[in-house]
C-alpha cells in the first residue's frame, strides 16, 4: 500500500451507518408532503393487447380521485433512454402509458388519490375492452418467419424501422479471419450455454415521488442511480426546459443496477404532479418490482479453435438476449458484449455478433456487470470443457491465453478501448489456487452419495465507460469542495449511493487529499441544481470517475488553502503539507496554523472562500480483475449443491476503503450463487410472472452463503 496515506486505504464506518442502525436515514420511501397524493397503476392482464375502449368516467368520480391518466393524456411521440448516448441512436419504441400492451403487466392507465386503498378501488372502476394478440415468449420462436410481431415498427433517428424476426438491434464486431483460424486450428471447441434471469431484489421497493413547487418548477426524489439522468429524461419527454425540474440525490435501499435508467414510473409521476399541482408518490408493490427488473436471459454459443498446447486462435461468439417488450438497455447490453466477450481472452482471430430479440415478457435491465456475468459462465465453462478435453490444468490453459498488460481490451462495446497498465491475474491464479488447494484437489472426498469438487474461474470489468477515443457513451464526472471555518469540508456530488458505501470512499478521498480525518467531511445534499454533472453511478465507475472529480475538486481548495496559509506562515506554498488539519512548514513541525484559522482568515481578510471544483473525464477504464475458487459439495441422489468454501482474490488497485472492498467481494459472491443455483423470474405459458414474492422466488439466504470465505488483494499499488 502506498506510504503515508492516513484515511485513504483504511478501514472506517460508513458515513451512514448510523442513520441506518437507528432508522433515521432517510429514503425516498420515507418522503411525506401535507396534501401529498397516491398513485397505482393498472396494468394488463394479457401479454399482448390492444386497447380496443377504455372508460375511466366512473374512477373519475369516486371520491378521493383526482387524477385518471390513460395513453390518450401522455406524449404520443415514442421515446427511449439517450441520456448518455447520441439520441439519434436511441431505440424510441415506448410511451408513459401504452394503448398497444406488450408483456402482463404493461401500463394502461394510473390513477392519483388521497390514499392507496382510493387508487385501487378506482382501478377496479376503469372499464377497459381488449383485443388480445398472438403473444411469443421465448427468443427461438420469436425469431421465426411467421412469429407474432412484438413492435411493428420503432423509431431510431427520425425514421420509422420494422424489426425484422422481432431482432431489435445487432452488434458485430470481427477481428482477423475466424474461419481462417479455425482452419488452423488442431482442436475446435463448440457450447451453447443458456443464461436465468434473476431479480435484483433491492430491499427497498421502486418509488418516485413529485412535488409542484410554487415558483412553477417540479422537484423530484427517486430510487434512481442519476440525478441528472432523471432530469434529462423527464424534461425531454414531458417537453420541459432543464431549468423546471429539480431532481434529488437521496439514499436508495438496494439497486444493483436496476436503478442506472429512468424507469416509466418516474414520468408518469410528474406527470401527475403537474396536472394536479399536488404532491405524488407512485410506489410499486413487491409484485411489481419483480416484474419491473431483472437480469437479461442470454443464449450464447461459442466456438473456439486452439493449438494442441492450448494456445488460442480463434474465438467466435454468438449471442442472443432476451430484451422483453421493449428496449430498456437492450441495445446497450448487446453492444457491451462485445466488449466482455474480447478480453477475457487474446487469439489473432475474434468474431462477435449478438442481437436484442422482443418478445411479450417484462423488458429485463441491468444487473450488476451488464451482460458480463452471462459472457463470463459461458466462457470460463467452456474453458474448462476445453482443459479436460486437452489434457491441461484449467489454471494453465487461462494464463497462457488470458490478456495481460499491454492488450487492448474492450469494455461496453466496439468504441470503448483501453490498453492493459496493471494486471495481476497470474498472482490472483497461483495465489487462489495455493489457498484451496488446488493441486491436491484429486483427493477431495469423491465417493458415497455426497461428493465435494474444488472448481474455478476468473473474471474481470471496466471501472467505467471511458476510452482513449471517444466512445459515444457519456462518462464525465464533478465535484465541489469547500472547506469551513471549523476544519470541516463540505463535498458535493451526484453520484448516488445504493449501500454500496461509495459516498463513504468519497469522503475519505477528499479527506486524504485536504489533511482532514474523515469524520470531518460532510457529504451534503445535492441535487441537479447544485451538483455538477455526474453520467451515473453504474458500470463501477464511482470511485475510479467519481472519486478522481472529487480528487481534483479538493487538489484545487487545496491549492488556495496553502496560498493563504503560506501568508499566515509566511512561507511558500511548496515548503507546506497538510496533516491533522493543520498546515504545517516541512521540516518545521513547530510552524503551523490550523485549517480553521486559515479559513477564518481567508474570511476576515477577504481573501476569499477556500473552495475547489473539478470536472472529470477519465482516459479509460482501468480494468479490474478476480478469480473465484468454490469447493462444493454435491448430493448426487438429490442434485442438492452446497457452496461449502470459497476463496475470493480480487486486483483492484488501491484500495479505498478495503472493508468496503471486501464487502463488495462477499455481496457479488453470494449473487452469484443465486444465479448459478437457484434464482430466476419465471413465466406460465401465458407469460405471467409465476414467482412474483419472497415466498416463491427462490432467494439466497444466510443458510446458503458458504461459512467459509477468504478474500485476498493482489498486491497491485
Amino acid at each position: 500500500m502506498e506510504k503515508g496515506l492516513s484515511v485513504v486505504g483504511k478501514d472506517v464506518p460508513k458515513i451512514e451507518a448510523v442513520g441506518k442502525a437507528t432508522g433515521t436515514l432517510r429514503y425516498t420511501s420515507d418522503i411525506f408532503f401535507p396534501n401529498m397524493l397516491y398513485a397505482k397503476i393498472l396494468r394488463s392482464p394479457y401479454a399482448h393487447a390492444r386497447v380496443k375502449r377504455i372508460d375511466t368516467s366512473k374512477a373519475q368520480k369516486l371520491q378521493g380521485v383526482k387524477s385518471v391518466l390513460t395513453f390518450k393524456d401522455v406524449p404520443q411521440e415514442p421515446y427511449g433512454l439517450d441520456d448518455l448516448g447520441d439520441p439519434a441512436n436511441a431505440i424510441r419504441d415506448k410511451h408513459i402509458l401504452e394503448e398497444t400492451a406488450r408483456y402482463v403487466g404493461d401500463r394502461i392507465a394510473v390513477v392519483a388519490a388521497n390514499d392507496i386503498e382510493t387508487c385501487q378501488k378506482a382501478l377496479e372502476m376503469i372499464d377497459v375492452e381488449y383485443e388480445e394478440l398472438p403473444a411469443v415468449f421465448e427468443v427461438g420462436e420469436a425469431l421465426k418467419s411467421g412469429a407474432p410481431r412484438v413492435h411493428d415498427y420503432y423509431v431510431m433517428g427520425g425514421r420509422r424501422i420494422e424489426p425484422r424476426n422481432n431482432i431489435a438491434t445487432v452488434t458485430t464486431h470481427v477481428e482477423g479471419d475466424v474461419e481462417k483460424g479455425f482452419t488452423d486450428s488442431e482442436y475446435i471447441f463448440e457450447g451453447e450455454y443458456r443464461t436465468s434471469s434473476p431479480q435484483q431484489v433491492p430491499l427497498e421497493r421502486t418509488v418516485v415521488v413529485c412535488r409542484p413547487e410554487a415558483d412553477g418548477r417540479l422537484s423530484v426524489w427517486s430510487t434512481n442511480q442519476s440525478i441528472h439522468g432523471l432530469r434529462y429524461t423527464i424534461c425531454n419527454l414531458l417537453g420541459l426546459p432543464f431549468s423546471k425540474v429539480r431532481a434529488n440525490r437521496i439514499f436508495i435501499g438496494g439497486a444493483f443496477g436496476s436503478y442506472i435508467h429512468t424507469r416509466f414510473d418516474e414520468p408518469m409521476c410528474a406527470l401527475l404532479a403537474l396536472k394536479t399541482r399536488l404532491p405524488v408518490k407512485l410506489q410499486l408493490s413487491r409484485a411489481e418490482v419483480f416484474t419491473s427488473a431483472r437480469r437479461y436471459p442470454a443464449i450464447l454459443k461459442v466456438k473456439m479453435g486452439f493449438k494442441r498446447d492450448g494456445t488460442l486462435v480463434s474465438q467466435k461468439y454468438d449471442v442472443t438476449y432476451n430484451i422483453g417488450g421493449y428496449d430498456v438497455l437492450g441495445a446497450w447490453v448487446v453492444s457491451a458484449t462485445t466488449g466482455w466477450t474480447y478480453s477475457m481472452y487474446r487469439s489473432p482471430h475474434f468474431s462477435y455478433e449478438g442481437r436484442g430479440v422482443y418478445t411479450n415478457t417484462p423488458p429485463p435491465c441491468a444487473f450488476r456487470g451488464f451482460g458480463n456475468p452471462q459472457a463470463n459462465f459461458a466462457i470460463e465453462s467452456a474453458m474448462d470443457q476445453v482443459a479436460e478435453e486437452l489434457g491441461v490444468d484449467p489454471i494453465d490453459l487461462r494464463l497462457k491465453n488470458y490478456r495481460r498488460k499491454g492488450d487492448l481490451v474492450l469494455a461496453q462495446g466496439p468504441k470503448v478501448k483501453h490498453y492493459i497498465e496493471s494486471c495481476e491475474v497470474e498472482y490472483l491464479l497461483r495465489k487462489g489456487a495455493e489457498i484451496i488447494g488446488w493441486a491436491g484437489r484429486d483427493g477431495v472426498k469423491r465417493a458415497g452419495k455426497i461428493r465435494r469438487g474444488i472448481g474455478m474461474a476468473r473474471g474481470w470489468h471496466a471501472s467505467s465507460c471511458s476510452g482513449f477515443e471517444p466512445s459515444g457513451i457519456a462518462d464525465t464526472g464533478g465535484a465541489f469542495i469547500k472547506v469551513n471555518d471549523d476544519s470541516t469540508v463540505s463535498l458535493v456530488t451526484a453520484l448516488a449511493d445504493a449501500g454500496q458505501g461509495e459516498l463513504t470512499a468519497l469522503a475519505q478521498i477528499a479527506a486524504e487529499t485536504l489533511g482532514v480525518g474523515v469524520d470531518d467531511v460532510i457529504v451534503s445534499d445535492a441535487d441537479t441544481d447544485n451538483a455538477p454533472y455526474d453520467a451515473v453511478t453504474h458500470a463501477s465507475r464511482g470511485i475510479y470517475v467519481g472519486g478522481g472529480a472529487v480528487k481534483l475538486a479538493a487538489e484545487d481548495a487545496k491549492k488556495s488553502l496553502l496560498d493563504w496559509a503560506g501568508k499566515i506562515l509566511e512561507a511558500s506554498p511548496e515548503d507546506l503539507e497538510l496533516k491533522d488539519r493543520r498546515v504545517f512548514v516541512k521540516g518545521a513541525p513547530s510552524k503551523s496554523v490550523s485549517i480553521a484559522q486559515v479559513a477564518a482568515s481567508a474570511r476576515i481578510n477577504n481573501w476569499g472562500t477556500i473552495v475547489g471544483k473539478s470536472s472529470y473525464a477519465a482516459s479509460g477504464f482501468a480494468p479490474h480483475f478476480t478469480v473465484k475458487f468454490i469447493e462444493v459439495e454435491v448430493n448426487t441422489e438429490t442434485g442438492q449443491v452446497r457452496v461449502v468454501r470459497a476463496i475470493c482474490g480480487a486486483d483492484v488497485g488501491q484500495p479505498i476503503s478495503p472493508m468496503g472492498v471486501e464487502g463488495q467481494l462477499h455481496g457479488g459472491l453470494a449473487q452469484g450463487i443465486g444465479f448459478a443455483l437457484m434464482e430466476n423470474v419465471s413465466f406460465d405459458d401465458s407469460g405471467n410472472t409465476t414467482n412474483t414474492d419472497f415466498l416463491n422466488y427462490k432467494l439466497l439466504t444466510a443458510m446458503e452463503v458458504p461459512e467459509k470465505v477468504e478474500v485476498f488483494l493482489a498486491p497491485s499499488w
